[in-house]
């Protein structure tokens, strides 16, 4: 059985958590995370972190909105191209109309088209390709960008 839930709520989870995003610190275009820095990082960054957990226990995917970065988002699972990260922009989705979000984005890798698929099924639009600077080498990648007009026009009334 699987079963959405907040990572700041399940510390039990966060050595999952850093072993996932460990794997995929090329992607992210981040460096290794560690236990404490995690736990610190939790407690002082306004940012959104969800997983999908199989019997309550196993953790199988991530995504995370960096509000301090205007809505960025990023996800990784332990076994891409198995829907996972489609329900974990869901999730997104449902926490950007909570919190009133205008718009979600994200930056993928043009060779991540496991991510890329996910953005497109989950009604994100490409709109732009760009390059990101990591470790001295240039990479290009794709901004998708998901918008939420309901919510403008709640704000307009």
């Amino acid at each position: 059985m699987e079963k959405t839930i907040n990572l700041k709520k399940r510390p039990d989870l966060l050595k999952q958590y850093i072993k996932l995003r460990n794997k995929y610190i090329n992607k992210l275009l981040s460096s290794r995370v560690f236990f404490d820095d995690t736990i610190r990082w939790l407690a002082k960054t306004n940012v959104e972190i969800y997983g999908i957990v199989k019997n309550n226990k196993i953790l199988i995917g991530v995504i995370i909105i960096y509000i301090e970065k205007d809505n960025e988002i990023c996800f990784f699972t332990k076994e891409p191209g198995k829907g996972v990260g489609s329900r974990l922009l869901k999730v997104a989705d449902r926490i950007a109309r909570a919190r009133q979000l205008k718009h979600l984005w994200a930056w993928t890798n043009i060779k991540n088209i496991a991510a890329i698929n996910a953005f497109k099924k989950g009604g994100y639009v490409k709109t732009k390709e760009y390059y990101r600077k990591f470790n001295e080498r240039k990479i290009m990648g794709c901004r998708f960008v998901k918008n939420f007009p309901d919510l403008k026009k709640l704000e307009k009334n």
